[in-house]
């Protein structure tokens, strides 16, 4: 069996697993956690990495975070809403700079129906 089909193998027994806009995962790092920021479409949704400025949770969405499939979600631990998103969000900004079209972009995210992401 190739490296590939192993793989491939590997991906398709991970069952199918409900996302929601701002759910907390563990990624397959045990010490990465990452909130989802948008559910996406077929096998994606995009998190975007926590971590702690000045001891207050921040997250970083560049252009919202990164890309994760299926195969990179461990569990999810924790959900935020928006209230806490925005807040991590303006503790990252605060040293950064702002984008009003990021919020606006994170609104429409936020009441997307949970779906189902295999």
């Amino acid at each position: 069996m190739t490296k590939n089909e192993t793989k491939n193998q590997a991906k398709e027994a991970l069952a199918p697993i409900t996302i929601s806009f701002g759910d907390v995962i563990v990624s397959k790092d045990p010490d990465q956690k990452l909130v989802i920021v948008d559910i996406g479409k077929g096998k994606w949704c995009a998190g975007s990495a926590i971590m702690e400025i000045d001891g207050k949770e921040a997250i970083n969405l560049g252009k919202f975070g990164g890309t994760l499939w299926r195969d990179d979600i461990k569990e999810i631990i924790d959900h935020w809403d928006m209230d806490r998103i925005i807040a991590a969000i303006n503790t990252y900004l605060r040293t950064s700079g702002s984008s009003g079209t990021l919020f606006d972009a994170l609104r429409k995210n936020s009441v997307v129906p949970s779906r189902i992401l295999k």
